[in-house]
């Protein structure tokens, strides 16, 4: 099975979200001091909660799959205490995410920018209604649909919502 271009947008944007979840609890092992305990699954679950308050993106994402991002890192953090395996690290993007995920500038190009300038504006693109597959059926597939599935790979392929996203999160209030 094959994802449509609007289930791989949302897709990306689920493994987005459950990347960043990790990657925060991954930093939480490098603040905590010699003998300040790791917060459990329980304390970094109320602050997911607390943080899908604050952060639209984040609380417009499935909270089933950043609350399994948690229990994962948790079963990682197990294996590594057992022995079994290496420290959790930092998750990058299209890494360990089961699927492809596009726009691997994404995260350097939003870096960048959010560094370099003071006032930052995105343009609202509607991503989504963009990608919306072609009007038709299997008898009479409608016109142009071959054009249009070739568009919507084409602005799948360019990140936009992720770039947007990565950048938000980077320029908070540009």
């Amino acid at each position: 099975m094959y994802p449509t271009c609007e289930q791989e947008v949302l897709l990306a944007q689920h493994c987005a979200q459950a990347r960043f979840v990790w990657n925060l609890a991954v930093e939480q092992l490098g603040y905590r001091h010699h003998r300040q305990a790791l917060p459990n699954y329980v304390v970094q679950s109320q602050q997911l909660t607390e943080a899908r308050a604050v952060f639209e993106w984040l609380r417009a994402g499935s909270q089933t799959v950043q609350q399994q991002a948690l229990r994962d890192f948790f079963q990682a953090m197990a294996n590594w205490w057992g022995g079994t395996h290496r420290r959790p690290n930092w998750r990058k993007r299209g890494r360990r995410e089961g699927f492809r995920i596009v726009g691997p500038q994404v995260e350097k190009t939003s870096t960048t920018i959010a560094g370099r300038y003071d006032l930052i504006q995105i343009e609202d693109l509607q991503v989504a209604s963009m990608v919306r597959s072609a009007r038709g059926t299997v008898d009479q597939p409608g016109r142009n649909v071959a054009q249009k599935a070739g568009l919507n790979r084409s602005i799948v392929n360019a990140a936009w919502t992720a770039f947007a996203t990565r950048l938000e999160d980077k320029a908070a209030g540009r």
